[in-house]
């Protein structure tokens, strides 16, 4: 019956590697070979072609989509207007609130009482929500910030 026992270590001679320890099974008797018993948990590492699905770690190819960094490009939309008529709006708006934000705050604000993207940017967006707003509100659609506009802009 002890060979039958003996039988047992064979389903261990798959790892092949470990079918050397199997002689030691025999052994067995002996409660030291039970020690050598421990490097069939060595066939554990073989478990360790398990971190084979570590393989996922090619899905790290997904840093390609750092093509994200094209939507930064977004951001930086171009200034749709002059340099002076946006500092005449900031001007115009600093004066009616008693602040004195900067053109880029300014334009935030503006942006938020469109209910448009805000990014600080006097842009063709913003200018054509400036026109929109003023055709709505039956003002001279020029899509630039000037007093009748402001001053519906400030109640709203």
């Amino acid at each position: 019956a002890e060979p039958t026992a003996t039988a047992e270590p064979t389903p261990t001679a798959e790892p092949t590697p470990t079918a050397e320890p199997t002689p030691t099974a025999e052994p067995t008797p002996t409660a030291e070979p039970t020690p050598t018993a421990e490097p069939t948990p060595t066939a554990e590492p073989t478990p360790t072609a398990e971190p084979t699905p570590t393989a996922e770690p090619t899905p790290t190819a997904e840093p390609t989509p750092t093509a994200k960094p094209t939507p930064t490009a977004e951001p930086t939309p171009a200034q749709a207007i002059t340099n002076e008529q946006l500092n005449a709006f900031a001007n115009l708006l600093n004066n009616a609130l008693g602040t004195s934000k900067s053109a880029g705050e300014c334009v935030n604000w503006l942006q938020s009482k469109l209910a448009i993207t805000v990014n600080g940017i006097y842009d063709a967006a913003t200018q054509t929500a400036v026109a929109n707003y003023q055709t709505a509100n039956s003002l001279p659609s020029t899509g630039l910030v000037d007093d009748a506009t402001l001053t519906l802009l400030l109640a709203a």
